[in-house]
């Protein structure tokens, strides 16, 4: 058995103020051998012997250096949490004010570096961690106020297509994520990933109404034109689904795609007022007309789908055939130009071969104001290209 005399030596404070580690636990050591019970004996008295359990030397040999190490470890291990507990309350003093996670998660080190103790070392790695469980509880506190204050800025932002836009898709901030991912504080915010995931379904949910609501509105806004009588102007601008495509990538799309229907439904209808007007048979408004060299345009694209103004009117008597007389305009506002020519089907019997010869063709091409250009055939197909592609060139 081994006695240890219990005595309580006077501690001094030294002059520096300066942390140091081996100093803060030797002292914090010596407090707590001096807090030990002591029988209640009258004084004075003479030192009494306190049993303290330890392992004896095996008998039969001497002490030895491992069995001193060992014997030293029973009685100064206790000792020594004790020691690191009291160091990490120490070096955590303050943290519980601090609101800013950066500054939690930095609070720990820079107190242990200010002990100056040696890197890596064991009771530094020992009394950090102490430190850091302590500033556990308020850096999960700082980083649920700001998912709390994040939430609660986009559930107050308006469900609307410009709500939406404003915040990203009703997003929380990407630092939210960043801590939660950190490697150094991923043991003390793991509660917070189910509040997260339950603040990115609630977001998720007000995203996707959205998007639904604006979709809707979309289609009612298409459907309430009238090709017959609306302008394309009248139609919905996609552009403002072109802000924020990360999320309104559908309603682009759909904006898009209701653009062309229309468009298509507007040429339908200004096609069959043309060729009603005019009472064109069923092969005229299939007909492809002859550009020469091999080329053809559909009557269909060219009166109703190229942007021009086009009327198609029907000659004859009661007696004689019909003919028709098609008139494009092709100039432009400063240079107003009409081009005016009659649709010639082609000759009976003619199957096979180039494209070009079983096409209509546009002969007897006069142009007004003005008149054809000279060198210009007005019964060649080649003469309808060339207006078309350079207006300018076509009239003299």
């Amino acid at each position: 058995m081994i006695h240890l005399t219990q005595t309580c030596p006077t501690p001094t404070r030294p002059a520096s103020t300066r942390l140091s580690l081996p100093a803060l636990l030797l002292g914090t050591a010596l407090a707590a051998v001096c807090t030990l019970p002591a029988p209640a004996l009258p004084a004075p008295v003479a030192a009494v012997p306190i049993p303290v359990d330890a392992p004896a030397p095996p008998a039969g040999r001497g002490v030895t250096r491992t069995d001193t190490s060992e014997a030293t470890g029973a009685l100064t291990g206790p000792l020594v949490g004790r020691a690191v507990e009291a160091l990490g309350a120490e070096l955590a003093q303050g943290v519980e004010a601090l609101t800013d996670p950066e500054a939690i998660l930095a609070h720990c080190r820079a107190r242990i570096a200010a002990t100056r103790a040696p890197a890596g070392a064991p009771s530094a790695e020992a009394a950090l961690s102490a430190c850091e469980a302590r500033a556990a509880v308020p850096l999960r506190a700082a980083v649920e106020t700001l998912i709390a204050r994040d939430l609660a800025a986009l559930e107050a932002a308006p469900e609307t297509l410009d709500g939406l836009l404003a915040t990203d898709g009703y997003a929380l901030a990407p630092r939210i994520e960043a801590w939660l991912s950190r490697n150094e504080a991923a043991e003390a915010l793991a509660p917070l990933h189910a509040t997260l995931a339950e603040a990115r379904a609630a977001m998720a949910a007000r995203r996707e109404a959205v998007i639904a609501a604006e979709a809707r509105a979309l289609d009612a806004r298409i459907a309430a034109l009238n090709p017959a009588r609306d302008d394309p102007d009248a139609l919905p601008d996609c552009a403002v689904y072109e802000q924020g495509t990360r999320w309104t990538a559908p309603l682009l799309g759909r904006c898009r795609q209701a653009r062309a229907t229309f468009e298509a439904r507007r040429t339908e209808t200004r096609c069959q007022r043309l060729f009603a007007a005019a009472e064109a048979p069923e092969a005229l408004q299939a007909a492809q007309i002859d550009l020469g060299g091999g080329e053809t345009v559909a009557l269909r694209i060219l009166a109703c789908e190229w942007g021009l103004e086009a009327a198609l009117d029907a000659r004859g008597g009661l007696f004689s055939k019909p003919r028709h007389d098609l008139t494009l305009q092709i100039g432009t506002e400063d240079a107003p130009l009409a081009l005016t020519g009659r649709l010639q089907a082609p000759e009976p019997g003619v199957s096979g071969g180039d494209a070009g010869d079983a096409a209509w063709r546009l002969t007897g091409i006069t142009v007004t104001p003005g008149r054809l250009a000279a060198g210009l055939d007005p019964d060649a197909p080649a003469t309808l290209r060339q207006c078309l592609g350079n207006p300018a060139s076509c009239t003299e």
